[in-house]
C-alpha cells in the first residue's frame, strides 16, 4: 500500500469520526425535543476554566437530580453540543442563571432515563463538529482527486512518448 493511500485513508477516517460525532449530537438533540420533561433539583454548579497552550476557555459544569417513573436519576448534560469556549461572558451568564436556580426542567429519554438534558433540542454547538467533518471530507475528496489526476496525467504522458531510436 502506498503512503498516499494510507494518509488519505487516515484523513477520511478522521473526517468520518468527526462527522459521525456531530451527526450523533444533532440526532440526540432532535430526539430530545419530544422527550418527557421532569423537574430537577440542581445539586452542583461550577464555572470551570480550562487552559491549553496559553488559551483559556470556560464551561459550566452542573449536576442535577430528577425522578422518572418513580426512580431517582442524576444528570449533568446542559445541551447536546455544549462545549467549552473562549467566550467567558456567555458561560458566565449561563452559570449565574443555573446557580441561582434551585429547580429546573430537564428532558429525559423515556427508554433510557439516565440520558437527560437541560436545554433540549438542537443547539448551535452541535452543528460545529458536523459541519467541520463534512467540510473536511469534501476537502480530502478534492485533494484525493487532484493527486489521482496528477498521477494518471503522468501515466498518460509516459504512454504518449514515442521513442524513435
Amino acid at each position: 500500500m502506498s503512503w498516499t493511500i494510507f494518509y488519505f485513508s487516515l484523513a477520511f477516517l478522521v473526517g468520518v469520526i468527526i462527522l459521525g460525532y456531530g451527526g450523533y449530537q444533532l440526532k440526540k438533540g432532535q430526539q430530545s425535543r419530544i422527550w418527557p420533561k421532569a423537574p430537577a433539583e440542581i445539586k452542583q454548579c461550577d464555572l470551570r476554566e480550562h487552559e491549553n497552550e496559553g488559551r483559556r476557555s470556560w464551561q459550566v459544569a452542573v449536576r442535577y437530580n430528577f425522578s422518572a417513573d418513580g426512580k431517582a436519576f442524576s444528570g449533568d448534560r446542559i445541551a447536546f453540543g455544549y462545549v467549552a469556549t473562549e467566550n467567558y461572558d456567555h458561560h458566565l451568564d449561563l452559570y449565574r442563571l443555573l446557580k441561582k436556580s434551585k429547580k429546573i426542567e430537564v428532558a429525559y429519554d423515556s427508554e433510557n432515563p439516565k440520558e437527560s438534558v437541560i436545554a433540549s433540542g438542537v443547539n448551535q454547538g452541535a452543528w460545529g463538529p458536523f459541519l467541520f467533518g463534512l467540510i473536511w471530507l469534501i476537502m480530502m475528496t478534492g485533494f484525493a482527486i487532484i493527486v489521482y489526476l496528477a498521477k494518471t496525467e503522468i501515466d498518460q504522458v509516459i504512454k504518449k512518448v514515442k521513442i524513435l531510436d
